[in-house]
Order: C-alpha cells, then sequence, then structure tokens
C-alpha cells in the first residue's frame, strides 16, 4: 500500500520531530522540505508495528494505529496518514518515555486479543445458539401439529359423544313409543288411545 502525505501529517510531523524552533514558518518549510520529510516519515512508518486496526469511539470508519518506538502513528487504511504524536512525559527522559509507550502498546494489544477472543467466542456460541433456535423452532412446530391434532380429535370425540347421546335418544324413544303401544294392546286391545272421559 502506498503512502499518503496530507499537509496537515507533514506539519505535525515538523511540530513535533524535527527542531521546529528553527525552522520559522512551518507551511512554507513543508513546502520546500516535503520531499525529504516524507523519505523521514516513510522510513518511520517502514520501522513501526501495527498495533491496531479497526474504529475508535471519535471515528467508526476503521484506521490503523502504528507504534515506533515513543511515536504513535495513526494511519487510514487507504495509506493516509491521518497524524502522529510522541508521548512526552515532558521529564528530558528518552528511555522513560519509551517505556510507558512501549506499556501503552502492550495494553492495547492486550485488549485487542481479548476482544477477538471474545468475538470469536460469542461468534461460536452464537452458532450454536443458532442451531439451538432452529431446533426449539422445530419443536414448536411440531408441537403445533400436534396441538392440532389433539384438537382434532377432542372436536371428534366430542361430536362422537353428540351423536352416541343422540342414538342412546333416538333408542329410547323407539323403546318407549314400543312400550306405549304394547301397553295400550295389552290394555285396551288396540294401538289407538281410549276415548276421552267426559
Amino acid at each position: 500500500m502506498d503512502l499518503k502525505f496530507t499537509d496537515h501529517v507533514l506539519k505535525r510531523y515538523v511540530e513535533r520531530a524535527v527542531e521546529h524552533k528553527d525552522v520559522g514558518d512551518i507551511p512554507s518549510y513543508v513546502a520546500v522540505n516535503r520531499s525529504r520529510l516524507e523519505t523521514e516519515m516513510a522510513k518511520m512508518v517502514h520501522y513501526s508495528e501495527e498495533v491496531y486496526r479497526g474504529p475508535t469511539m471519535r471515528d467508526p470508519k476503521p484506521i490503523a494505529i502504528l507504534f515506533q518506538r515513543a511515536w504513535v502513528i495513526v494511519q487510514a487504511l487507504n495509506g493516509a496518514l491521518i497524524t502522529l504524536f510522541k508521548k512526552d512525559l515532558g521529564l528530558n527522559d528518552e528511555e522513560l518515555n519509551n517505556t510507558v509507550t512501549s506499556r501503552c502498546k502492550e495494553i492495547i494489544l492486550e485488549k485487542d486479543k481479548a476482544l477477538k477472543a471474545m468475538e470469536d467466542e460469542c461468534k461460536e456460541r452464537e452458532e450454536k445458539i443458532k442451531l439451538d433456535l432452529e431446533e426449539v423452532d422445530a419443536s414448536i412446530k411440531r408441537y403445533h401439529v400436534a396441538l392440532q391434532n389433539l384438537e382434532e380429535y377432542k372436536r371428534a370425540l366430542e361430536q362422537e359423544r353428540k351423536t352416541m347421546h343422540v342414538k342412546v335418544e333416538e333408542k329410547r324413544q323407539d323403546l318407549m313409543t314400543f312400550l306405549d303401544n304394547f301397553l295400550r294392546v295389552l290394555f285396551f286391545g288396540t294401538k289407538s288411545p281410549p276415548p276421552a272421559r267426559q
């Protein structure tokens, strides 16, 4: 990937890396020394270590964060250098600056590793959950079908019970009619009812 140098990053490099007390007007200095500054920055980037690649809380667009001793370089994924900083505690102790920056780098790497492990764990668990949900949905569907079948069976049983009551009532009516006719024949010798009393 080709590096892209904006005026902004070159100005920040001059401000933070070059002894700019003697530089005077920084934009003019950048214009006159652009090629040399780009070469120096390219060398710095070449010897840096990418510690993080992704979004930040400030910007959802992914960036790369590079470390080179006490220097932190922020780069867009298209190769454009965004800015750079030097961790300087103001104690005039370069080794201490490097140590603090190195520890910050370790913390970023540890946290990024923990994030990736958690993402992998969640992805794996999410796949398991997806399969479990599919199984649960299939079970729910089977239970719905079974429930519908049971409800249909229940309606059939209720209908059969009603039909049986109707049949029993028909048989009762048949028996009652026969008994009524039988008793009339026995008592009156005819199926016709006796004449009403006056």
